[in-house]
């Protein structure tokens, strides 16, 4: 299994065996990846590698692309470019990463979204995965991904309790 978590900042991964063990994605070496983009040449750069070509091309990048998820085309470089295929260009990184260090294909996806996201945002985040090469994705809320990995490390929340989910987004 691939989880993705498609931050407006940084985008971060883990893929998990059918033991229960998992390992973060590693891209260029890294455990966080950039979720900025930058047009170059036609194509689309993620990572530190659009953060590097934003030097020379300002014009041409995209800091925070899931920011600009539902508004469909924007400006970049001079032309209009849809926002689905910024999305999944990083996506498509991950992915590749993730097939890469596993030796194949993963089985399935889960992406976490924000819990206030509707029908429509959601439907966009399934598109630009399905562009990136995901065949089938599960969207998961963050503060139930967090409950779920609470429950699988086998923190023991007493009946009755509270635990609170703070998403200050940034990385944090």
């Amino acid at each position: 299994v691939l989880g993705i978590d498609y931050g407006s900042g940084e985008t971060v991964a883990v893929v998990a065996d059918p033991g229960g063990g998992w390992r973060p994605v590693l891209v260029e070496g890294q455990a966080r990846l950039s979720s900025a983009v930058c047009l170059v040449d036609g194509g689309i750069r993620t990572g530190a590698a659009a953060l590097w070509a934003a030097v020379e091309r300002p014009d041409a990048f995209e800091a925070q692309p899931l920011r600009r998820l539902s508004e469909g085309d924007v400006l970049l470089g001079g032309g209009k470019v849809a926002v689905l295929d910024l999305v999944a260009a990083t996506l498509r990184v991950v992915a590749d990463a993730a097939a890469s260090a596993v030796g194949g294909p993963v089985g399935s996806v889960v992406v976490t979204v924000p819990a206030g996201w509707g029908p429509r945002r959601r439907t966009l985040l399934r598109q630009a995965a399905h562009r990136a090469g995901l065949a089938e994705v599960r969207l998961v809320e963050a503060p139930v991904a967090v409950a779920g990995w609470l429950a699988a490390t086998g923190t023991t929340v007493a009946v009755g309790s509270w635990v609170g989910v703070c998403d200050l987004r940034a990385g944090v």
